[in-house]
């Protein structure tokens, strides 16, 4: 029985459309929802990709070092942090290492006000800068020596590296949709699950350790498709009286997040490398580029 994607995809509107919903709910930080649309998706798909994701759960995909990072804001004596960016991407050219397994590395960035209003900017207004050539704060990080370490996506990541249908290239403008083949909605779909479990991960760390003040964490993907950025906010914030002593307070979820952003044109930027002739592939890139610049410069750091 064909998957139902397949009908969808079988235009780049239909599949732009797909890409657009589940961007704009991890955008929005209703991750929940998100998962559940794709693990049906993946679960009909009955593909060993699809079952590696599906047997890849939340609980097993963890990010190390955060208690620690934690350690050093609170005893932070420089200008007060008022956001941490956090971002997910992979080495250069993995895709042609025909061995082993390749875990995505994470980098770090830390800001105060001095950069930008973080401490008085919308989410909207935040995702809306991450997308400018140069964002205010581009360059302008605290010097804090912190370090985070994803694990448990190495395997799905090797997998979406390695995957022999990462494109599907449909006919001229009028001519009939063309079969979309279960390999490429396997990688589309691997690519989002990829992608929910890193921001699902860093939920999880900021619902669990918190942070120093009720400060945000931008959170994006550089260098994998789909570049998909949110706002995240901790569940607990920790109010620093003084440099050596720190209060512990627990705090609802902002309201913030239930009404973050309304998705209403492109919000992930697909990075594909083609030639130049093929115009839909091309078409789509350019059409998907607004999430790129600020993440693309806070890995290229390294």
């Amino acid at each position: 029985m064909p998957h139902h994607l397949q009908q969808t995809f079988a235009t780049a509107e239909g599949e732009q459309g797909y890409a657009r919903h589940i961007a704009a709910l991890i955008e929005g930080g209703k991750l929940s929802e998100a998962e559940t649309i794709l693990m049906a998706d993946i679960a009909a798909l009955d593909t060993d990709l699809g079952q590696l994701c599906l047997a890849t759960s939340l609980a097993s995909v963890e990010i190390s070092g955060w208690q620690e990072m934690v350690d050093v804001l609170v005893q932070y004596e420089g200008e007060p942090i008022t956001a941490i960016a956090i971002g997910m991407a992979n080495e250069a050219d993995l895709a042609f290492s025909p061995k082993g397994l390749y875990e995505p590395f994470l980098t770090l960035g830390f800001y105060s006000d001095e950069s930008f209003a973080f401490s008085v900017a919308t989410p909207e207004t935040m995702l809306d800068e991450c997308s400018r050539e140069d964002p205010a704060w581009a360059g302008r990080e605290e010097d804090i020596e912190a370090y985070l370490e994803l694990e448990g996506l190495a395997e799905i990541n090797t997998a979406i590296l390695r995957h022999k249908k990462q494109y599907h290239f449909r006919g001229d403008e009028g001519d009939p949709p063309t079969e979309v083949p279960v390999a490429y909605i396997e990688y589309v779909l691997a690519g989002w699950f990829r992608a929910l479990r890193f921001h699902q991960a860093v939920k999880a760390q900021l619902d669990q350790h918190g942070l120093p003040g009720e400060i945000p964490a931008i959170t994006g993907i550089a260098n994998m498709r789909p570049e998909v950025a949110a706002i995240h906010y901790p569940a607990k914030s920790f109010a620093v009286a003084a440099p050596e002593v720190a209060e512990l307070i627990i705090k609802a979820r902002p309201k913030r997040l239930d009404a973050m952003i309304d998705v209403s044109g492109a919000s992930i930027r697909q990075k594909l490398v083609e030639e130049a002739a093929i115009v839909e592939t091309v078409a789509v890139v350019e059409a998907q580029v607004e999430r790129k610049g600020f993440f693309a410069r806070l890995f290229w750091r390294r």
